[in-house]
């Protein structure tokens, strides 16, 4: 594998756990982060059809679960990189 496609690879691996990590770490970060923009006065809240969901507790526990599972992926994605460092 070629230095420059090893690198790319390793720092998409990288920037996977950095989302993954902080979804499950930092969710109520995450949510407020998601929010801030919906102040009750722009009219983005009515293209949002998840906002009212975004707002409960169960989307802290969503955030959990798709940190777990992208952190999965991203320790998938780096074994091929792994094993082609020689």
């Amino acid at each position: 594998m070629e230095p420059t496609n090893l690198l790319a690879g390793i720092a998409t691996v990288i920037i996977f756990y950095a989302i993954g990590i902080a979804c499950i770490v930092w969710p109520e970060k995450i949510q407020r982060l998601a929010l801030k923009h919906y102040n009750g006065k722009n009219f983005l809240e009515k293209l949002n059809p998840f906002l009212d969901w975004m707002k409960t507790p169960s989307y802290i526990v969503y955030l959990k679960v798709m940190g777990g599972f992208i952190t999965a992926v991203a320790t998938l994605l780096l074994a091929p990189f792994l094993l082609s460092i020689r």
